[in-house]
């Protein structure tokens, strides 16, 4: 689900510059290649989440945290 949602927001460059780490306690910790795009990914976590939050039918996501 994450996948999509960023290949939606990012396109094709942006998709493989993250990679979802693990999830818990709502929270989905996403691995950044560098820290540009780790600053596009916290500048449009709202989306995202409510994206996959959509996508997923319900709210299984409240935050994203960038390591």
């Amino acid at each position: 689900m994450f996948n999509s949602v960023i290949k939606e927001e990012f396109g094709s460059i942006g998709f493989g510059k993250f990679q979802p780490d693990f999830y818990k306690n709502k929270t989905i910790f996403i691995k950044s290649t560098s820290s540009v795009w780790a600053n596009e990914l916290f500048l449009n976590k709202r989306k995202i989440i409510r994206k996959i939050n959509n996508k997923l039918g319900r709210e299984n996501i409240k935050y994203i945290k960038i390591n």
